[in-house]
């Protein structure tokens, strides 16, 4: 008998269904194809931002796990935040929100939910944008609660 349960997502999904969440918040936006359009405030890359516009999130995968035994898999992710020039709490308050946001992601986009587990200051960058790192523990939706 074949095995019919759905394969869990792979990384490339997983960071892109986080990247959708995140674009999800007013004014921040995220293309796959991650073409910038003129009246982008902020945008939001997979991996690694561009050095425009300003004000950016990068998200990126770094470590994870999955149970064989129980299907149960999660992610660690890192959200890269960077505001606008001489705002020296800009990362932070991105940070504020995206937190706001992704506390309340319960079973979409295969994300059975996100929590926060550190953040740090990151170095201000060389057009004197602040920047900070937070940490996540995304817990990926079992490969059978889509079977109903």
């Amino acid at each position: 008998m074949a095995d019919l349960t759905p394969a869990p997502m792979d990384d490339a999904e997983v960071t892109l269904a986080i990247c959708e969440l995140l674009g999800e918040i007013d004014g921040w936006t995220f293309t796959p194809d991650e073409v910038i359009t003129a009246e982008a405030d902020l945008i939001i890359f997979a991996e690694t931002a561009d050095d425009r516009p300003d004000r950016a999130v990068a998200v990126r995968l770094y470590d994870g796990g999955d149970d064989p035994e129980t299907g149960l898999a999660y992610r660690m992710v890192q959200l890269k935040f960077r505001g606008a020039p001489h705002d020296l709490l800009g990362a932070n308050r991105l940070a504020g929100i995206a937190f706001e946001h992704l506390r309340t992601v319960a079973s979409r986009r295969g994300i059975a939910w996100l929590r926060r587990t550190s953040f740090a200051p990151a170095k201000t960058d060389g057009n004197h944008r602040a920047q900070r790192t937070d940490n996540y523990r995304s817990t990926l939706e079992h490969p059978e609660a889509s079977l109903t």
